[in-house]
């Protein structure tokens, strides 16, 4: 063979490694593709059961709780239930495990931050793909809530009818179709969809240890700050709801969401005072003027 075809071939064969993904070239990585779906195989039953035993019938329980339920599902009441087995306390209990989140939220991209640091990083382009996976889940949950009123509807639908499987399956099927549950469908899928793209872009972009770390620290950061605002404007409500009563009905509205009120301003008095305090220390105009308004606004809010 001479040096012209030696060369040749060797220019072949470094074309077809640059055109063959690394993910399919190296081997090391195919064992560690295995390994994870044989792993991912192996907890699935295990999962399913957990989830169909144990974590949906206490989201079903949840889910009841905060409906006028006799027999069948009345109007939504939020609290209602709850406040009535152990008073005013439940806002309390709702104000505290919102605000618990958002402490959450905080410690965790503060975690983040140190890991990146720690370790040189700039993951924070990788929000993006958290953020979406959260939003993946939301939807997910935000589908099976609408799903399934139109479900539990199914018993006032077959009334007087004769009850068959094929019955069922196409009051099913109109369950899965109705106007509101089919588009939350869609949104579902187009969002679980582009979380599977950008994820894999992601990892194939920073093919790093840490990546998928990241990400689903990411995640359940943005999880924590969507549940913490959720349960927080949830407890508000029901605290402008018990005023509201109050005030028509001239009683005591308790001491529990008096109590929340004033925590609400003392807490956002004291972010406020952080973030005066700082600005001072701030070396761009821009973030002193930022922290500056930010602070300002924090003090109306809690002065509300």
């Amino acid at each position: 063979m001479t040096i012209a075809e030696r060369i040749w071939n060797c220019v072949q064969d470094r074309a077809k490694a640059i055109a063959r993904p690394r993910w399919l070239a190296s081997g090391y990585r195919r064992r560690r593709l295995r390994e994870y779906l044989t792993g991912y195989m192996m907890i699935l039953p295990s999962s399913l059961l957990i989830f169909t035993f144990g974590i949906f019938p206490v989201g079903f329980a949840l889910y009841v709780s905060l409906h006028k339920w006799r027999i069948k599902k009345g109007d939504l009441i939020g609290l209602s239930n709850y406040a009535r087995a152990i008073g005013d306390l439940a806002y309390l209990l709702g104000f505290v495990l919102g605000v618990g989140a958002l402490l959450a939220c905080f410690f965790m991209l503060r975690k983040i931050a140190k890991q990146a640091k720690e370790n040189h990083d700039r993951p924070w382009w990788l929000g993006l793909t958290g953020i979406l996976h959260t939003a993946t889940v939301l939807a997910c949950i935000r589908w099976f809530v609408l799903l399934l009123p139109e479900i539990l509807g199914i018993a006032d639908k077959i009334v007087g009818l004769e009850r068959t499987s094929q019955l069922f399956r196409r009051m099913l099927g109109e369950a899965l179709r109705a106007e509101t549950v089919l588009p939350a469908w869609r949104l579902f899928a187009g969002l679980l969809l582009g979380s599977l793209i950008l994820g894999w872009l992601a990892n194939h972009l920073w093919r790093s240890r840490r990546n998928l770390a990241y990400q689903i620290d990411f995640g359940l950061a943005a999880l924590a700050l969507v549940g913490g605002v959720l349960l927080i404007w949830f407890s508000y409500n029901e605290v402008a709801l018990a005023y509201r009563i109050a005030a028509e009905t001239g009683a005591d509205p308790g001491i529990w969401p008096q109590i929340i009120t004033i925590s609400s301003g003392v807490m956002l008095l004291a972010i406020a005072w952080k973030m005066w305090k700082g600005a001072a220390e701030q070396t761009s105009g821009a973030l002193f003027g930022l922290r500056l308004f930010g602070a300002i606004g924090l003090m109306v809010g809690a002065w509300l």
